[in-house]
């Protein structure tokens, strides 16, 4: 939103999974951010 409380941006979610920490793949790293690694 911006200072007039109008709407810039609109975010459409497709898939969402909710999967345990340890079951978190590769896609993670890729969207990572710091030093790419879990531990971050």
């Amino acid at each position: 939103m911006d200072w007039y409380r109008n709407a810039k941006c609109i975010i459409q979610s497709v898939k969402i999974s909710i999967v345990s920490y340890s079951d978190v793949t590769e896609f993670a790293a890729l969207e990572g951010e710091g030093d790419k690694s879990l531990a971050y």
